[in-house]
Order: C-alpha cells, then sequence, then structure tokens
C-alpha cells in the first residue's frame, strides 16, 4: 500500500511548523481583504513549486485560519494525477457534514457528484 506523502502535512501540529508564519499570513490576508465593491468575489491561489518545500501545509494552515470566516469548506489535496470522482466526494463529504447529512457516495458517477454538490452549495 502506498502512503500518500501530503498526509503528514494535513496532520502537522502548528507548533511544530517553522518559516509557515509569514506567508500564511500574507495568503490569509489576501484571501480575505474585499475587492473596491462590497460583493465578495472567489478568489484563487496557486502554491506552485517543488516536491517536500510545504506547500500542502501552507494551504492546510491558510485553510486552518480562515475556514471560520465561511458557511462550507473543505479542504482536499490534490495530486499530480487527480482522480476527480474521489475529489468530488471528498469535498461533498466534507460540505455535507456540516450540514448533519451524511450521505453514501459509493455508487455515484461525477455527474450526480457534481449535482449534488450544486444542491448543498445552493444560496451559500
Amino acid at each position: 500500500m502506498v502512503v500518500d506523502p501530503r498526509l503528514h502535512a494535513l496532520f502537522a501540529e502548528e507548533a511544530h511548523l517553522v518559516g509557515v508564519d509569514g506567508p500564511r499570513d500574507d495568503l490569509v490576508k489576501w484571501m480575505l481583504e474585499e475587492g473596491n465593491n462590497s460583493s465578495k468575489q472567489r478568489k484563487v491561489f496557486s502554491i506552485v513549486g517543488f516536491g517536500g518545500l510545504g506547500k500542502t501545509t501552507l494551504a492546510n494552515e491558510v485553510y486552518r485560519n480562515i475556514k471560520d470566516q465561511f458557511d462550507c469548506k473543505a479542504f482536499i489535496s490534490v495530486s499530480q494525477k487527480p482522480d476527480i470522482k474521489k475529489i468530488m466526494k471528498d469535498v461533498i463529504s466534507q460540505v455535507s457534514c456540516q450540514g448533519g447529512s451524511s450521505k453514501d457516495t459509493s455508487d455515484w458517477d461525477e455527474m450526480k457528484s457534481i449535482s449534488e454538490l450544486r444542491v448543498l452549495l445552493q444560496n451559500k
């Protein structure tokens, strides 16, 4: 069995992290600042670099700092060869558990997953 090396980053304790504070705080600030108008806009940040630099750890620390600012949230780590079906199911499981609903997604295809995610996120 192959263990995903990014798992360690997902469970790293904040006290053991070195050098993350500055970049984390910058990304948190950028994520939460609003544009010139009063409506919130979607933002996407790409954290790129060689393996082992701490990209997943940094992203997870940003998520830990801002997750309480949002009604719906999910943290999904994506590999270089993503399994879209698994990613969709992971998002659904994290978003739906916040609403108290737990659904068996084992036999869903991509279209069913997208449809369910749309329902979960409607009016959010």
